[in-house]
């Protein structure tokens, strides 16, 4: 369970999130994905969503993080041989700090357990930039 203080602070981001799906709207906007948790199932959600996405008209830029290094290798290795990267850009982040920091428009996890997915919320929403759009949604 996300303590009080951080479900107040994402819920708060929610309108950000809000406007910038609104604001994506054109077919020249890069949309910004980034996920987190490349073990066994993220593995394959990260090449699915990356892999459908290649047939929109939007561009997107892929960042994908995992603890364990080998699993950011293997999921670049296989992207590419799969054909991943006419239309969408992919790169890894070295941390969570440093994938917050490239504001992302949609984060998706995949991880073990709920008190993962809580440290891992917890720190992208305490990194996350300031946003220059008003909020409300």
């Amino acid at each position: 369970m996300l303590s009080s203080a951080l479900l107040s602070r994402a819920t708060a981001g929610r309108h950000i999130v809000c406007k910038r799906l609104m604001s994506i709207s054109s077919s020249s906007s890069i949309i910004k994905v980034s996920f987190v948790g490349l073990g066994n199932m993220g593995m394959q959600m990260a090449l699915n969503l990356a892999k459908h996405r290649e047939d929109e008209l939007q561009k997107l830029q892929f960042t994908v993080y995992d603890m364990n290094e080998a699993n950011i290798s293997k999921f670049m290795k296989q992207a590419t041989e799969v054909g991943i990267g006419s239309s969408t850009v992919l790169q890894s982040a070295s941390d969570l700090t440093t994938l917050a920091e490239a504001s992302p428009d949609f984060v998706v996890t995949s991880l073990p357990t709920c008190e993962a997915s809580e440290a891992v919320v917890g720190s992208i929403v305490n990194n996350l930039p300031p946003s220059s759009s008003e909020t409300g949604c």
